[in-house]
């Protein structure tokens, strides 16, 4: 079991590298445009002297590095955790028409399902050898580890440890992202666990069967939702849309497992793929939206470029 998700992490590992090396290839002859980062609050500008900010950090393997202050860096991504948690857990009361109106398509189909749960439980159970679903199955089974949190926050921890310390932004920041939305999506997941106590289907419970208060683990599926999240946030970092699509296909695999396995019903596969989206969604949003690209340039002879700004 060990070896399964040693391997399963390593598989999404190598398409990250792969996928964010590939982003950095130029045409043969080309000149990469230069570029500037800059702070919003006080930080310097490109000027008309063709002059720029030195980078953030230095480069290695074509990324630049953190500042390597440790400790600020420590207190930064605390401010930084503590604000997003704050900000998500406000979110409903912010929600706009539009959002409403997704709420409610996936509220209505999550009862639709929930009203077939029996028949959809047992459906898969009994096709999971067919050509269509089979291969699914088998993938599911290989990475269901993937969406075990106990199990991958090491992992993830470790991959957002040794890219920092090596300078490869992009994956500590996915990886960071990662278990930021583990910690903020994990309190509301216990407590619904906690309140609902609904019963696995291994139990021999119907679907319909609810013991509120009690001991209950099915409503809403964990895995399922650290697999969505996992998926969401590398889509935001791997921009391939074959890689994307092979993410998600892994993600709705650990979730088809967990129903064939009958440790969740359909309907908690479905809640719990939406929640963990939602949340990594939000997250990837709100760290992006931190980011702004303008161009500059400093007249004839001068240097011209993209001016990244970042506010802190």
């Amino acid at each position: 079991m060990k070896f399964r998700t040693i391997t399963g992490f390593a598989i999404c590992l190598f398409i990250s590298l792969i996928s964010a090396h590939a982003g950095e290839f130029t045409p043969a002859g080309s000149v990469p445009s230069p570029l500037a980062i800059t702070q919003v609050s006080g930080g310097p500008t490109p000027d008309s002297s063709g002059s720029r900010p030195r980078p953030y950090g230095h480069p290695v393997f074509g990324k630049t590095v953190f500042s390597r202050k440790i400790l600020k860096d420590i207190e930064f991504v605390g401010r930084t955790g503590l604000s997003d948690a704050v900000w998500l857990y406000s979110s409903p009361a912010r929600l706009s028409p539009k959002s409403l109106k997704y709420l409610a398509g996936i509220v209505a189909i999550g009862a639709g399902i929930y009203c077939l749960d029996d028949e959809i439980t047992n459906g898969i159970h009994r096709n999971k050898d067919h050509w269509i679903v089979e291969p699914f199955h088998e993938a599911g089974e290989f990475l269901e580890p993937i969406g075990r949190q106990g199990t991958m926050n090491k992992y993830i921890f470790g991959a957002a440890a040794l890219s920092y310390l090596v300078g490869f932004e992009r994956m500590a920041r996915m990886s960071a992202e990662i278990l930021e939305s583990y910690l903020i999506a994990g309190p509301p997941k216990v407590l619904v666990n906690r309140i609902t106590g609904r019963p696995r289907p291994l139990e021999g419970y119907s679907s319909t069967h609810w013991d509120f208060f009690e001991p209950g683990q099915s409503f809403f599926s964990g895995h399922s939702s650290h697999a969505f999240q996992i998926a969401r946030v590398m889509d935001e970092h791997i921009h391939s849309v074959p890689v994307d699509i092979l993410i998600y296909l892994c993600a709705a695999s650990v979730a088809l497992q967990r129903i064939d396995s009958r440790w969740h019903w359909a309907s908690d596969v479905w809640v719990g793929s939406a929640y963990g989206y939602a949340v990594a969604d939000a997250l990837v949003g709100r760290h992006a939206a931190n980011w702004k690209v303008q161009p500059f340039s400093g007249g004839p002879g001068s240097s011209s470029g993209l001016s990244f700004s970042i506010n802190f």
